[in-house]
């Protein structure tokens, strides 16, 4: 459990220097500062997706575990991964541009994306928790009864 918080810990201190050194040196416009609040809103609101989906099944392949729920290291390194592409990109390309709103589109981009990624969190919180079944027979195995979804167990 430590490790995690302090794997947590360090993407997003990663996150928060990362978009801190993009701009040290130059001058701080409006939108520039909108855009890097934009980057802090957009990685915590991944890291929310991801802290309330732990313990529960997993419908993503790619971020499930050997026993068919969220694997957390592996869904935290996957979603910063693509967020961290998704700024370098954004990053790159106002660098070379000459348009003086390219910083406004990438914040509205960002705030979009982590109001998606806010939205999926508050559903991941009305999702159950699998249920220990026999805890009292000693039977090992996880049961999950969602509203409405046929039982599921694994072993």
């Amino acid at each position: 459990m430590r490790a995690r918080c302090s794997r947590t810990g360090v993407f997003l201190l990663l996150g928060l220097l990362f978009s801190g050194q993009l701009t040290y040196g130059q001058q701080r416009e409006k939108g520039k500062k909108l855009w890097l609040i934009s980057i802090f809103g957009l990685y915590a609101a991944n890291y929310l997706d991801v802290h309330t989906s732990r313990h529960k099944f997993e419908a993503n392949p790619i971020l499930r575990g050997p026993d068919g729920r969220l694997s957390y290291g592996k869904a935290l390194t996957v979603k910063f991964s693509i967020a961290s592409a998704a700024v370098l990109t954004e990053y790159l390309v106002s660098r070379k541009s000459s348009w003086s709103e390219r910083y406004w589109t990438s914040a509205t981009t960002n705030f979009v994306a982590a109001g998606l990624m806010g939205a999926v969190a508050v559903h991941n919180t009305r999702v159950p928790r699998p249920q220990a079944l026999g805890e009292s027979r000693g039977v090992t195995g996880l049961q999950w009864r969602g509203p409405g979804a046929a039982t599921r167990s694994s072993h």
